[in-house]
């Protein structure tokens, strides 16, 4: 049995066991840490004893013309991709989406540390902390100076038996490849939640689609019509290595193989001298540290997150998009994607969406790497030895071979996207069949026209109990605090806090809706224990209304179109703006003169509700809102977004609405938040319905043998599992803004 075929069997047994074990396959996690900790241990040792050592014996003019011819190779490569990101929008279909408050909105992004990532100022901590790009620059400095020593002879012998002893142990850990793979693989299918998956489904599938076309059409492709190497010679070295790649999640850690292989390519057209093997030693590790297709083309996620928000880039934005994606596919995702969002005016906290994608895209994302660093290196060194021309017969059978899969692949994840999405807003669905975490005596909505007249009282909370009910008034502007759901069902964040305090209390909860702007008179006429929806703790309010204890904070921001939205995250922005008219919600003047601070030359207008504003009836501007509130609004509104303008960020204490008729009311209340802010309820209420955990099923992840061995049980007073929204026909749901 052939090792790549071990490998395989490696990954089809992990697969197995993560599908039978499910969440209990963690315990293959240590297994896994293990082998790759032990790939790892040579790899950064690798480098630099062989960059020293190659470099060093190497003269100038030869490193110059690997440089060169690498260079070259590597900006084709580089250019494919921003070809393949220009056309992946094309299998999208038409659709319209919004996000829940994400914590990324109020963070200012962090400046990438260019000089650090490149420049070791300190080479051991460069080596102790992994940063491959800076411990490259050292060692290729260092080796460029050895090359000009008088004796650097003895350096060298010492230099290579260190290299090949490096890699005897890296073979040595290689062939417990099968079972490090197999854990690896169990340990990542048991945990990886189908909820992650269906959230980012249009993305996944999209780079799955292009990482398939690249891994085994392109880059194979342009091997074939340049080098000896035929695609099946090419699986048939690599194969295994690659696999393993994909199970790790990283390159580095297969390093010494991918040098290895390369001779092994090479040899397949007689280039096999002890130079070609330098050449491949020093080029190799040398464009390990530069952006690859793989790590570039993952860059899809940016015309995706406009997509995903229902909207499109133009040709500026694109062109502006593309220009800058290969200067910043020398960093990170994780530090680039932010300054991209922005650059092209996409709100910054769908990056988040993308850490979630990661656990998938990221193992696609280093085989392409790998396969690209491969396709590299052989053909550069090919093309350095005069090897290299282009073969027209292979070029006659790639190219139609290669329209063919892209058109076919464009079409066949259109169609594919259009059944899985729908017409449907993905945001919007999941919003409107949100419920409470708590079946058990569920709310009762009613009407303000026939809910019983409350007596005042100076001991309301005895009066709650002999009633037998807790009331709640809500806006019918409240989301996420309060509103009615798919099923007709008062629900939302607020209405979760009161049904918690009705069943510690033993009472029903009654939840009435009342026009925007009325909590100040339906608190006065005393028709409700408590008023909700997010009331923010301003001088204006509690001038009008008793007001609890604050519940939690909201931070001040501005709903806005989505394509203006790069005009209000930050100060500096805003401060440009001229002839603003911005709404906000009366009372809160606090808000206001906020909003003054912030842009200068604006009118304030205010408003009962947000609501005439998203839906184009009236000639403002921008809204100024509480973020968390906003954003649940551009759930309704897809057309909007959020914007916090950075570094300003103001937080507003919310609170509940309280008869002003009983002193002990409000302490009790008041006593009563605190309770849940300790016991860690009002984090987990906040988690559900702000941040929108609650959008999404819950409960373990399945396995054959939790589900199907031994099924669990029936329990009534569990959670209620939430139905994926995407079932549900839009016609049969009732919207928020109803």
């Amino acid at each position: 049995m052939s090792f790549s075929t071990k490998v395989l069997l490696g990954v089809v047994v992990g697969l197995l066991a993560g599908l039978f074990f499910g969440e209990a396959a963690v315990v293959f996690q240590p297994v896994g840490d293990v082998f790759i900790g032990l790939l790892q241990m040579t790899v950064l040792p690798y480098i630099v004893v062989s960059l020293l050592y190659n470099v060093g014996r190497l003269d100038k003019g030869r490193g110059l013309l690997l440089v060169r011819y690498g260079g070259a190779v590597l900006l084709m490569l580089l250019l494919v991709g921003v070809v393949a990101i220009a056309f992946a929008p094309m299998a999208w279909p038409e659709r319209t989406a919004g996000s829940f408050f994400r914590t990324s909105l109020t963070q200012v992004s962090q400046k990438v540390d260019l000089v650090g990532l490149y420049v070791p100022s300190n080479p051991f901590e460069s080596l102790a902390t992994s940063m491959v790009p800076a411990v490259v620059v050292f060692c290729l400095f260092l080796g460029a100076s050895l090359s000009n020593e008088v004796g650097k002879e003895h350096v060298l012998t010492v230099l290579h038996v260190l290299e090949n002893a490096l890699i005897r142990l890296n073979k040595l850990v290689v062939r417990f490849t099968p079972i490090g793979v197999a854990a690896v693989t169990a340990h990542s299918t048991g945990t990886l939640t189908v909820e992650e998956l269906l959230r980012m489904q249009a993305f996944l599938l999209s780079y799955t689609v292009i990482a398939f076309v690249l891994a085994f059409v392109v880059l194979p492709g342009v091997l074939a019509m340049t080098t000896p190497v035929t695609w099946r010679r090419f699986f048939r070295i690599c194969g295994g290595t690659f696999l393993t790649i994909f199970a790790a999640g990283k390159v580095l850690i297969v390093l010494p193989q991918l040098v290895e292989h390369a001779k092994e390519l090479l040899a397949l057209g007689d280039v096999d001298s002890p130079e070609v093997e330098q050449d491949v030693e020093i080029l190799l590790p040398l464009a390990y540290p530069f952006p690859s297709v793989g790590t570039l083309t993952i860059a899809i996620f940016i015309p995706f997150a406009a997509w995903y928000l229902g909207e499109t880039l133009d040709i500026q934005q694109m062109a502006t998009f593309l220009a800058a994606l290969i200067p910043t596919s020398f960093i990170a995702p994780v530090s680039s994607f932010p300054f991209l969002l922005d650059l092209v005016g996409l709100p910054t906290e769908l990056f988040e969406l993308f850490l979630v994608s990661t656990v998938y895209t990221d193992r696609l994302r280093v085989v392409v790497s790998g396969i690209g660093l491969v396709v590299l290196t052989v053909v550069a060194v090919y093309w350095l030895h005069g090897r290299a021309r282009i073969r027209w017969k292979e070029v006659a059978r790639w190219v139609p071979v290669g329209l063919i899969v892209v058109v076919g692949t464009i079409f066949v994840t259109k169609l594919g996207l259009t059944k899985m999405v729908g017409s449907q807003t993905e945001g919007f669905q999941q919003f409107v069949h949100m419920s409470l975490r708590w079946p058990s005596n569920p709310p009762r909505l009613v009407d303000a026209s026939e809910a019983e007249e409350i007596p005042a009282t100076a001991h309301r909370l005895m009066a709650i109990k002999n009633r037998g009910f807790l009331r709640l008034g809500i806006p019918e502007d409240g989301l996420p605090f309060g509103f009615i759901n798919a099923e007709d069902e008062p629900v939302g964040m607020d209405v979760e806090l009161a049904h918690i305090l009705a069943l510690e209390l033993g009472v029903e909860l009654e939840v009435v809706r009342y026009p925007a702007g009325q909590a100040t008179e339906v608190l006065h006429a005393q028709q409700v224990d408590l008023y909700g929806g997010g009331i923010p703790a301003t001088p204006a309010n509690a001038a009008g209304m008793m007001l609890s204890a604050p519940y939690m904070l909201q931070t001040m921001a501005f709903v806005v179109p989505v394509a203006e939205r790069s005009d209000f995250t930050s100060v500096e922005a805003m401060s440009k703006l001229r002839d603003l008219r911005i709404g906000y919600r009366s009372p809160d003047d606090r808000a206001a003169l906020w909003a003054e601070g912030v842009v200068a030359h604006a009118e304030l207008v205010t408003e009962q509700s947000i609501r005439p504003y998203l839906r184009g009836e009236t000639d403002l501007d921008a809204f100024l809102i509480p973020a968390e509130a906003g954003a649940a609004w551009t759930i309704v509104y897809p057309g909007y977004a959020v914007a916090v303008p950075l570094p300003r960020i103001v937080k507003v204490p919310t609170v509940f609405g309280l008869p002003d008729s009983d002193e002990t009311w409000r302490h009790f209340i008041d006593q009563w938040i605190t309770l849940q802010e300790t016991s860690g309820v009002l984090q987990e209420v906040y988690d559900y319905w702000i941040l929108g955990q609650g959008a999404y099923a819950g409960g373990d992840r399945w396995s054959i043998l939790s589900d199907v061995i031994a099924p669990p049980t029936q329990d009534t007073d569990l959670e209620t599992p939430l139905e994926f929204p995407g079932l549900k026909d839009e016609g049969s749901i009732r919207s928020p803004d109803e």
